[in-house]
């Protein structure tokens, strides 16, 4: 019984995918809206106006 060569295909295309800017562009727009959402709680969280009212101080709260 004769053996076959065993050939490799170098000249095949790869496979290769190329939507790397897309998920760059994405993480970066993600990664904005989410920072942005988080600055917006922190001030508004540090914008609280705790001693507007007098009574409170007055009640002993």
């Amino acid at each position: 019984m004769t053996q076959t060569t065993v050939a490799t295909k170098v000249h095949q295309t790869l496979d290769a995918q190329g939507d790397f800017t897309a998920q760059i562009t994405f993480n970066d727009k993600f990664t904005y809206c989410f920072t942005q959402n988080i600055n917006l709680f922190f001030r508004q969280l540090t914008d609280l106006n705790i001693f507007s009212d007098a009574r409170f101080s007055a009640d002993g709260f």
